[in-house]
């Protein structure tokens, strides 16, 4: 699946949020890294929605991504430079039947900004 249709695919479906948010979409039927889209007010940016922390995040400025996909968390936090740590939390997970934009086999999540207390 080529990363513009499901970049499209993911602002298209979460444009409803306000502050920064990342918007992942992850196959159920293989073990391909999860792909997620940043989303903020200075633009889209691709990056490795896979569980654990990176330093290479691919977004202008940040500087550390995080992901827990394990158990019931689901949340992360990123570190941009010169800023606090700022978390998020899965929202929602859609599975493929409710997105025509995404191949069978695809789920979308949203992860939204919130207030850091871990």
């Amino acid at each position: 699946m080529q990363l513009s249709s499901i970049a499209l695919a993911i602002v298209g479906l979460s444009a409803t949020v306000a502050a920064d948010y990342i918007a992942v979409v992850d196959s159920a039927t293989d073990d391909r890294a999860p792909t997620g889209i940043f989303v903020g007010g200075f633009g889209s940016y691709a990056v490795d929605a896979s569980d654990g922390c990176r330093s290479n995040t691919g977004v202008p400025g940040m500087n550390t991504l995080c992901f827990g996909w394990s158990g019931f968390n689901r949340r992360g936090h990123f570190i941009f430079d010169g800023q606090a740590k700022r978390c998020f939390r899965m929202l929602d997970e859609l599975g493929v039947s409710t997105n025509p934009g995404l191949p069978n086999g695809y789920l979308l999540s949203q992860w939204a900004e919130l207030a850091c207390y871990w």
